[in-house]
């Protein structure tokens, strides 16, 4: 749990969070695929947005990390 890395009450701790999407726009291009019958396409989309999302997450995890 991401609660086991907050400090006790009374010392100072922050808490953030980030978003990332690589989504913006799939969901006409994955209707598209669906309509023409190829799910294939439509799973290789939503699968390379979602590889994409995470890894973006990672290098924005390590830049904040790091002070890049």
């Amino acid at each position: 749990s991401l609660a086991d890395y907050i400090a006790p009450v009374g010392h100072d701790d922050w808490i953030g969070l980030f978003a990332v999407t690589a989504g913006i726009g799939l969901a006409p291009l994955v209707a598209e695929a669906e309509a023409a019958h190829d799910d294939y396409r439509a799973i290789m989309l939503k699968a390379v947005a979602d590889r994409l999302a995470e890894a973006f997450a990672e290098r924005l995890h390590e830049r904040v990390r790091t002070g890049e």
